[in-house]
């Protein structure tokens, strides 16, 4: 594994770039670099993280440019039920 800079294309519509501080590597991208998980390479691992909203995309209103945030493999939308519990 190394670390590399990424050249990405604008966030397109519900999209968000954020410009990384720090990334965390779990057991299921320690599988993608074991092979233990098929994926197809090369692959951006890392994606539970922190860092700096960078741009985004058309339809997107609950971020803007320069918000800290972090990442999440675990989708959540901080409006349902299951969310706001």
């Amino acid at each position: 594994m190394t670390v590399e800079e990424v050249e990405l294309d604008e966030p397109g519509p519900g999209e968000v770039e954020v410009l990384l501080a720090a990334s965390g590597v779990c057991h299921s991208d320690w599988n993608v670099i074991t092979g233990a998980t098929a994926n197809p390479l090369p692959a951006v691992l890392g994606h539970e993280g922190a860092g700096v909203v960078g741009a985004v995309g058309d339809g997107v209103d609950t971020v803007a440019e320069g918000d800290h945030v972090i990442l999440s493999w675990l989708p959540a939308c901080g409006r349902c039920f299951y969310c706001s519990r």
